[in-house]
């Protein structure tokens, strides 16, 4: 591939191959992938981190895009189930990339207005999914934050083969989590 081929979602891409493939991305490994030199790289990233945010911004633009098609017709309780289902899913099937993107540091995903815009698009979802059905706002911030965490411990546990028992499949004990965590909420739908 020539250097005058190289673009932004190219090179984001590559690093993304790169991830998949458990390989280091550094621009040096980049340039030889790409048939090109590491410096051209720095036409399109200043840096590693700004590289990184970019792969971060289109996983989450992957994600958010994933999850609006899947609620397409679902609400309530439904779509909250549905909502937890496919986020773990998708962390899951990507998880190199997802352990790469939860990485970064903090100052990242608030120093870069493209990582936090596309992470609060999909926080938002789901607050936007829990609001009607939560006694008040306290109660919505409870449950998002424990339907994430309990997303999160799924993918960790999954990703790395922990939930492995005959007695009952990954995915049936996550929906009942998931359940449970929605069992106090104030409308039953």
């Amino acid at each position: 591939m020539a250097a005058h081929t190289l673009s932004h979602e190219k090179i984001v891409n590559t690093a993304i191959s790169l991830v998949q493939d458990q390989q280091v991305v550094t621009f040096s490994k980049l340039g030889n992938v790409l048939g090109t030199r590491s410096q051209s790289i720095y036409n399109y990233f200043k840096d590693g981190d700004e590289l990184k945010a970019a792969v971060a911004v289109k996983y989450y633009r992957d994600l958010y895009a994933k999850l609006q098609h899947s609620l397409i017709g679902l609400s309530g309780k439904a779509a909250v189930l549905k909502y937890s289902q496919v986020a773990a899913e998708f962390a899951i099937e990507n998880f190199f990339i997802t352990q790469y993107v939860i990485s970064m540091p903090k100052w990242m995903f608030h120093g870069d207005q493209g990582v936090r815009d596309v992470l609060n698009d999909s926080y938002l979802l789901l607050k936007r999914l829990v609001d009607p059905l939560a006694a008040d706002a306290e109660q919505s911030l409870v449950i998002t934050r424990m339907i994430r965490n309990l997303i999160s411990g799924e993918v960790i546990h999954i990703g790395t083969g922990r939930f492995k028992d005959p007695l009952m499949e990954a995915s049936v004990s996550f929906e009942k989590m998931i359940e449970l965590a929605l069992i106090n909420l104030s409308i039953d739908n």
